[in-house]
């Protein structure tokens, strides 16, 4: 385990706190078996032993689930092996300058497929302009562009979800 600077604004946390005492005190341990990038292996048994040596009643896959969900780590695949990142760790934890590089491979980006170009007439999905429909949006109206990533299944946090 390494030695971490947390904040106080970690405790006042409104989000972290409504998860629950068990899970604050995980995304805390989870700082000190992080790597300088925010990256550690996602091995149950291990983080279990680390933080909650004393605890063997807390569930710490479903804990670590709802640090997921909640948008304070990203749980993610390499190949067979998963691993997890704390989100924006970097920018919050002063790494010392000797801390050896990271081994553990981040997450990949998700891979932008770029503008789908449809025309009226070549998709079913799609009303065609020379037959106006109650239900067909003006062409002039712009998506939002959350809108249009939750229909495309983008993720908020602009990974791709492998759990």
């Amino acid at each position: 385990m390494r030695s971490r600077i947390i904040r106080p604004g970690f405790f006042s946390n409104e989000k972290l706190a409504r998860l629950g005492w068990a899970a604050g005190r995980l995304f805390q341990g989870l700082w000190c078996l992080a790597d300088r990038a925010g990256l550690l292996k996602d091995i149950v048994a291990t983080i279990h032993g680390n933080i909650f040596p004393h605890n063997p009643e807390v569930n710490v896959d479903k804990l670590l689930s709802d640090l997921h969900r909640g948008g304070f780590v990203k749980r993610y695949r390499v190949g067979q092996r998963r691993y997890i990142q704390i989100i924006n760790f970097t920018q919050h934890q002063p790494i010392h300058p000797k801390e050896a590089r990271s081994i553990i491979p981040p997450p990949r980006p998700r891979k932008s497929r770029g503008p789908t170009l449809v025309f009226p007439g070549n998709s079913p999905a799609i009303p065609r302009l020379d037959r106006p429909s109650s239900t067909s949006i003006p062409p002039s109206t712009p998506t939002p562009s959350s809108q249009r990533d939750r229909q495309a299944g983008v993720k908020q946090n602009g990974w791709e979800d492998d759990k």
